[in-house]
């Protein structure tokens, strides 16, 4: 028998990078949540979203979250995905305090209130501290390797000079004088199912304008091209800095705008932007 259920979801986007975010109790088991995340997700035959971000209330003010991609797969955290949840957690008051403490699939992470505008809000995200270590990224190379800066990578015969870093998510980071979309349609589905990434990876062209200002495209894992990532923007900003082609702070431009990162002292990497809640509805589930 069909069993139906309705979920109250809202619409939410950093930068074009848009999400579905739904509380936990709205959702029937977690091992449906992929199927359910690719339904919602879906561009033409759902609401249409690069993800699903589950989140769940717990006690002394504090949250968690689950993210799902738009092709059911399960990521370890989102940097945008993390600010558009707090925007929906600010503007509905569940979190009331101006830090919103969050726990992902990556370890715990710290929202900072910066402003508000209508359903606009700009947050500062503590974002932990860059992985470098090969096989905390994990990428594959022999010897091991930290950092894993000017790796020659094989891809569609071509070499490819890489940097990889880990955000609590892999990386592969590649500077390119120009930022060509065709290139990075080609490009990136074979980064991210590289055999060298055994937990696949996203990836990242990087153009380098200043010492403080560096533009990128984006491949996501699991979700294709996407306008922004707050993860991939430390990435790319931290893999600038490795390479000595930028300062320690950036704005990082990505299709859909910019957001600022800090790297501050060499250990915790911070990006602050906006998120918007864009709309809520129902969606109707079938199980």
């Amino acid at each position: 028998m069909t069993v139906r259920k309705t979920v109250k979801f809202v619409k939410t986007h950093a930068l074009g990078n848009d999400f579905l975010v739904a509380d936990r109790k709205e959702l029937p088991a977690p091992e449906a949540w992929p199927v359910v995340a690719q339904a919602m997700c879906h561009r033409r035959r759902g609401i249409g979203a690069d993800g699903l971000v589950v989140f769940e209330t717990g006690g002394g003010g504090t949250f968690s979250m689950v993210l799902l991609n738009q092709g059911g797969s399960h990521a370890e955290i989102s940097g945008n995905g993390l600010r558009c949840l707090g925007a929906y957690l600010r503007l509905s008051g569940l979190a009331k305090d101006d830090k919103i403490v969050v726990e992902t699939g990556s370890g715990t992470r710290t929202l900072e209130f910066i402003e508000a505008t209508g359903s606009r809000v700009v947050f500062k995200a503590a974002m932990g501290a860059p992985r470098l270590a090969s096989e905390e990224i994990p990428f594959q190379i022999d010897p091991p390797r930290e950092p894993v800066v000017g790796v020659p990578l094989e891809v569609a015969g071509r070499t490819l000079e890489i940097t990889a870093v880990s955000m609590g998510n892999p990386h592969c980071v590649v500077f390119v004088d120009s930022l060509d979309r065709d290139v990075l349609l080609e490009l990136g589905p074979l980064i991210e199912s590289h055999v060298r990434f055994p937990r696949k990876t996203n990836a990242e062209l990087v153009s380098i304008r200043s010492r403080s200002e560096i533009a990128m495209r984006i491949w996501e894992r699991g979700a294709g091209e996407t306008e922004a990532s707050g993860t991939g923007s430390a990435a790319a900003a931290v893999a600038s800095m490795l390479n000595g082609k930028t300062d320690d702070r950036v704005t990082v431009e990505c299709p859909g705008g910019k957001l600022d990162v800090h790297w501050e002292n060499r250990q915790e990497v911070y990006v602050t932007g906006e998120a918007v809640v864009v709309a809520e509805g129902t969606f109707e589930i079938q199980n």
